[in-house]
């Protein structure tokens, strides 16, 4: 008997000793190799306005291509003397200096060091009197250089401009007395005279307001709020001229809930307001609220995890088991396992009230999460601390659930701003069982081996529109030769066995690929002498059949629409269906909207387990939160936090630089709200949101605001006229000899060029095609003197020379008479005709 009973002892004493070294492996043993993430170190430096704190600015460890940082604007004293202060709690600063450039970077107006430096506890007051080189009411960029200890740099930029006559005191005053009204729910100062309400935003909702709200949802509505410290809220100069400011608010706000908890939001108020010796005038208004996740409130119902209040869309992904998911809130990543009841902070800068952590110019895109909760994820743009601090980049993280370790596989460098860099990246990112990361950035398909650290391209000149993806993410589709609506054929990529296809259009037809439903693709093919371009320039493209293809490149289904009298113009895919937009061609050759074609999948519908909802919460109004069908676990939720791996070796690459041809769109409020390809897009979006355009290289494109009451360009004349030739010959004549440009364009046009065509190839500057936009959009380049053409087809055309507050003028080509022609009636002209407009800008700096 005793045999048996040691050995059995001796089996169970061996599993425990086993159990043991493996604890001890996973946790103790891994001491060596992982850490927490570096505290944030560089320096904060506020820009001072007649005493007050503006524009908080967040320090880079590298020299930006400064194109597109455009954060804040510093307005300088008659003096010209830049005061601001420099925070320095973790890095002392040794010695400060700057650089007076222009906005894209290219001219040096001056430079030095700073020495007007008053030094205090860990903070240092400097004075900056800038010499008399500037322009009035241009901008120019202000880049703050600190050296800091352990030879380390810090690079700080600002635009400023000097500009005597402004009144941005008042607008100031202004702001802070509507500010401190929307705490106030006795009314004690009555701003409803300020405020455009008229339905037309959601008052079910406190996420998101503006002057169009009603006036009860600007004040909270029930919910009872603390306003901020004062001394907390974040001032940010956006614009400014002689009468009009816009000027961002950021800050912190609380709520007692009915638990007795505390809930704490961030808040971001714009506002654009108008100076005039009788009133101020509030042009627009704006705000956005997100709560910020804290697992410390009581957010975990039996069947649901509460969210809160959000402005921001929710990005998520579920495990396939659907009992694990990992979501992004407030710039943070988190991971909640349903079955054990687990909650983990994946990813995240944020660090207690520290604002270096809480800068919000970066974002986390997760690819995948498997049945563990184990995950990649990308983080991209400004890294505000750790091993990348005040550096800008794509990161590539491997969360392991079992280890609880986030490991960095790989950061992708770049001298972008994190709107740039935003813009740059396509749905494209994946990473497969053999460690290939596959991605999509500036037009290219990028393949980075994980094992080696070697790069290879796929694919260039890929453009980001075309770009399909599956919803797991390991199959991906592109048109080749960087064209939307003239491809000849269509690259399909599994990115799991980095095996790909090419599907080739036929003879006479262009193609166009579609997406996915599942691991089937789905692509259309339209005839060439179909796709036109409609009145307002959009691309016409009915295709007349619809293929699905499945993974292994078979065609399992083909859909002939021509032959029913119908063209598909666009889709909808949703789980398992399919919705396509369709038309019907008319006996003049027009398309007239038809009935949609829906498409089913006979493939099994995924049972739902987690989806993200929203609920009525009373006095909060709408709110986020997870719906489980399976109910959680009732006891306490373990709260986990995992380590940092730390690895040898070098696991950077630099991404490569390259022209970037894109707009990028400014709202009022400074934040760039999207990059677009096409100047009309982008003016159309600025005008909305009562922006700005300019290009990477911060060349002014457009902007909302600050033109002139009146123009009158003047007489046009053309020396090249000719009897018999067509008003638009004559318009595009008279653009070019305005550039001092002679050509022959009869030539082009018989020979089928477009005025865009014509232009864009003889004349230096840039030409832009604004089809589509109105009469009000374009009235800011007649302010700038910039005559516009307006093509009425059939060879006819007109110019517009000027504008007052109640016509435009315009210039007969022909005859280079001007009239004047009403507003209302001229607009209602051009939009009959498809607002098609072409403007020319002289030569800007590349």
């Amino acid at each position: 008997m005793k045999k048996p009973v040691l050995k059995i002892i001796s089996i169970i004493a061996a599993f425990i000793l086993g159990i043991l070294g493996m604890s001890y492996y996973l946790t103790a043993g891994n001491t060596d190799s992982t850490a927490v993430m570096e505290e944030a170190t560089l320096p904060l430096i506020y820009m001072e306005q007649d005493g007050k704190d503006f524009n908080l600015l967040h320090g880079y460890t590298r020299t930006m291509d400064a194109g597109t940082i455009r954060d804040s604007l510093t307005a300088l004293p008659a003096d010209r003397t830049a005061a601001f202060r420099i925070e320095y709690p973790d890095a002392k600063v040794q010695k400060v200096y700057y650089e007076l450039r222009s906005l894209d970077m290219t001219r040096l107006i001056e430079d030095g060091e700073i020495t007007d430096l008053e030094r205090g506890s860990r903070v240092l007051q400097a004075n900056l009197q800038l010499k008399d080189l500037m322009d009035e009411g241009e901008e120019y960029l202000l880049v703050i250089r600190l050296a800091l200890e352990k030879d380390r740099e810090a690079y700080y930029y600002t635009r400023v401009k000097n500009l005597k006559d402004h009144h941005l005191d008042e607008c100031l005053a202004f702001v802070e007395e509507i500010h401190n009204a929307l705490f106030d729910k006795n009314n004690t100062v009555s701003i409803a005279q300020y405020l455009e309400s008229d339905g037309s935003i959601d008052n079910n909702s406190l996420a998101h307001v503006n002057i169009h709200s009603k006036y009860k949802q600007l004040i909270w509505g029930d919910m009872q709020v603390e306003a901020p410290d004062p001394a907390k809220v974040r001032m940010y100069l956006t614009e400014l001229d002689s009468s009009v400011a816009s000027i961002r608010l950021e800050y912190e706000t609380t709520y007692e809930n009915d638990a007795g908890e505390t809930e704490t939001y961030e808040v971001r108020e714009s506002y654009r307001v108008r100076y005039t010796q009788q009133r101020m005038y509030l042009l627009n208004y704006d705000r956005t609220v997100d709560r910020i996740f804290d697992p410390a409130l009581s957010i975990f119902a039996k069947n649901g995890v509460d969210l809160g209040i959000l402005n921001t869309e929710v990005e998520y992904k579920k495990n396939p088991e659907e009992n694990i998911v990992a979501f992004v809130q407030n710039g943070q990543l988190w991971c909640y396992d349903v079955a054990q009841n687990k909650l983990s902070l994946v990813f995240g800068f944020r660090e207690g009230d520290d604002l270096r952590g809480s800068y919000d110019q970066h974002a986390i895109r997760i690819l995948d999460v498997d049945e563990s909760g184990s995950m990649n994820f990308l983080v991209y743009g400004y890294m505000n601390r750790g091993t990348h601090e005040g550096q800008t980049g794509v990161s590539l993280c491997t969360y392991d659930a079992l280890t609880n370790t986030v490991e960095e596989r790989a950061f992708l460098s770049s001298d972008r701003s994190f709107a740039a860099l935003e813009a740059q990246l396509g749905k494209m990112a994946y990473v497969n069982r053999d460690q290939q990361f596959y991605l999509y950035l500036d037009g290219s398909v990028l393949c980075v081996d994980l094992n080696t650290m070697e790069e290879t391209t796929v694919a260039t000149d890929v453009a980001k529109e075309s770009g399909m993806v599956s919803e797991d993410g390991h199959l991906a589709a592109w048109h080749e030769a960087n064209t939307l609506y003239e491809a000849g054929s269509v690259s399909v990529l599994n990115l799991d066995t980095g095996s790909s296809h090419t599907i080739r259009a036929e003879d006479g037809y262009y193609i166009q690929a579609l997406g996915f439903m599942g691991t089937d693709f789905i692509y259309g093919e339209a005839r060439q002498a179909d796709v036109t371009k409609d009145l307002s320039g959009n691309y016409v493209f009915p295709m007349g059949k619809i293929v699905i293809e499945n993974e292994q490149g078979k065609v399992v289904r083909e859909f002939d629409y021509e032959s029913k009298g119908k063209y598909v113009t666009g889709i909808s895919i949703k789980e398992n269906r399919i919705s396509l937009e369709c038309v019907s061609r008319q006996a003049d050759g027009t398309y007239a909207e038809a009935d949609p074609e829906p498409i089913t999948n006979n493939a099994a519908e995924n049972v739902v387990k987690i989806a993200l909802d929203t609920k009525n919460a009373g006095d909060k109004k709408q709110e986020y939160y997870f719906s489980l069908t399976d109910a959680r676990d009732s006891g306490k939720v373990k709260y986990l936090t995992p380590k940092q791996v730390v690895y040898e070796g070098n696991r950077t690459l630099e991404i490569p630089g390259g022209e970037d041809e894109r707009y990028y769109v400014y709202g009022f409020d400074g934040i760039c709200i999207g990059a677009c390809t096409e100047a009309r897009d982008a003016v159309q979006q600025a005008y909305e949101s009562m922006g700005t355009v300019v290009d990477a290289r911060q060349n002014a494109i457009w902007r909302r605001g600050g033109r002139r009451t009146r123009v009158d360009l003047g007489s046009m004349t053309n020396p090249q006229q000719k009897d018999g030739e067509s008003s638009l010959q004559a318009a595009l004549e008279i653009l070019l000899g305005n550039y001092q440009v002679y050509s022959d364009v009869a030539a082009g046009l018989s020979q089928g060029d477009t005025p865009y065509e014509i232009l864009d190839s003889q004349l230096s500057g840039r030409v832009l095609d604004l089809s589509g936009c109105s009469v009000s959009m374009i009235l800011y380049y007649l302010s700038e003197g910039y005559p516009v053409l307006a093509m009425q087809g059939g060879g006819n055309a007109e110019l517009i020379t000027g504008y007052d507050p109640q016509n435009i003028i315009v210039t007969d080509p022909l005859t280079g008479e001007s009239s004047k022609r009403g507003m209302n009636d001229s607009t209602q002209q051009y939009v009959e005709l498809g607002n098609l407009f072409l403007v020319c800008l002289p030569e800007m700096t590349e």
